[in-house]
């Protein structure tokens, strides 16, 4: 008879090891099943385990020290799946917890990408505009520039024409009293022959020099 319990009991430990398996295989390829569900579920197929052993067993009848033992090995082991059963669903939620840690800094990774792009998109419109901005004043500086040139030029040959048809002494007298620069920008568009008669009337030290800037100037446009 005790032969027959303890096969009965080792049958019962085999069973409850293999469901523990079974379970540990379920949650981890699967969201863990509610808890008070799952529960009773294991509840039942541990009483259903022991039922038969037990009530195979005479010893039931008239309860012993080794009876009592089998009645609470049910327990014992219904209470290990209970705690393991917890453990598995403590640790499903912390992974659910860390996935949705994840996917939350992911989410802001994303936010922070899209307004990086924009952000260097907008920078590169706004150096288009300025670039764009720039070469229009550009071509504007360039065309007072040349405009100015142009005027400056045509007020030099406006002059040219006026003391080439001037007498030389009077082309002198004003001669005197012009500024340098623009002294030789006339000479520069007179003939030779017409500066040497003007340069004749022209006081010495003054002659002398604009000869002298004269002959530089020639010099520096050949070389």
């Amino acid at each position: 008879m005790k032969h027959r319990f303890q096969n009965g009991m080792k049958t019962l430990l085999v069973s409850l090891f293999i469901f523990k398996i079974f379970l540990t295989v379920v949650f981890l390829s699967a969201p863990l099943m509610v808890p008070g569900v799952a529960l009773l579920e294991d509840h039942a197929i541990a009483q259903e385990a022991a039922g038969p052993a037990v009530a195979a067993d005479p010893a039931r009848e008239t309860p012993t020290g080794e009876a009592h033992e089998a009645a609470a090995a049910p327990g014992a082991a219904s209470e290990a799946v209970k705690a393991t059963l917890l453990s598995l669903e403590e640790k499903r939620l912390e992974i659910e917890k860390e996935k949705e840690r994840l996917a939350e800094q992911q989410t802001r990774l994303e936010s922070l990408k899209d307004e990086l792009t924009q952000k260097i998109d907008e920078l590169a419109r706004i150096r288009q505009e300025v670039e764009a901005s720039l070469a229009v004043k550009e071509k504007q500086e360039e065309e007072k520039v040349r405009l100015v040139r142009e005027q400056e030029e045509a007020k030099l040959k406006h002059l040219v024409k006026v003391y080439s048809s001037m007498k030389p002494k009077n082309a002198a007298a004003l001669i005197d009293k012009l500024d340098m620069e623009v002294v030789l920008q006339l000479f520069s568009q007179m003939k030779g022959e017409q500066i040497g008669q003007i340069l004749t009337y022209v006081s010495v030290d003054r002659a002398a020099l604009v000869s002298e800037r004269l002959a530089h100037k020639t010099v520096g446009l050949n070389q």
